[in-house]
């Protein structure tokens, strides 16, 4: 998912100001997100399909719709943030082949372990932004949140 977030000012000092408030608004939802999409990738909060994965170990798949069961750590250490330019941002796991996936259900059923959470935690960065940047009348503010495959 990526993030940007747009506000404008009159002046050049308002804006510097306005985007170092942004810059640490959005890096801080960023990380929270990051936080909350690693605990949602648990051992075993489902048993849906019984297999046997890496060494011949039991592994239980999650159940169609619910975030993947963490069998390895390499998802869950996968999920990473980055800023990507004056409060822009991005979440994912880029460096992991398969969680896209997992995500999307590309070979299976869809575990989605990335939207569930932005999808609860937008609303408070929307609240967060809005309180912190509309001191005045004056100031314009433009949130938007899109899939990075959709440009």
């Amino acid at each position: 998912m990526k993030l940007e977030v747009e506000v404008k000012v009159k002046n050049l000092e308002e804006y510097q100001r306005r985007l170092t408030q942004l810059n640490r608004i959005v890096k801080s939802y960023l990380a929270w997100n990051r936080r909350e999409i690693r605990k949602s990738i648990t051992k075993t909060q489902t048993k849906y399909r019984k297999y046997y994965g890496a060494g011949g170990k039991i592994h239980w798949s999650s159940a169609p719709g619910m975030p993947p069961n963490n069998e390895t750590g390499q998802l869950r250490k996968g999920i990473e943030y980055k800023m990507t330019g004056p409060a822009t941002g991005s979440v994912g796991a880029w460096n992991v082949p398969y969680a896209a996936d997992l995500e999307y259900g590309m070979n299976g059923a869809p575990r989605p372990f990335i939207k569930p959470v932005i999808d609860r935690t937008f609303p408070v960065l929307v609240k967060v932004i809005k309180q912190t940047m509309a001191s005045d009348k004056k100031t314009s503010i433009n949130i938007a949140m899109w899939n990075e495959s959709d440009n």
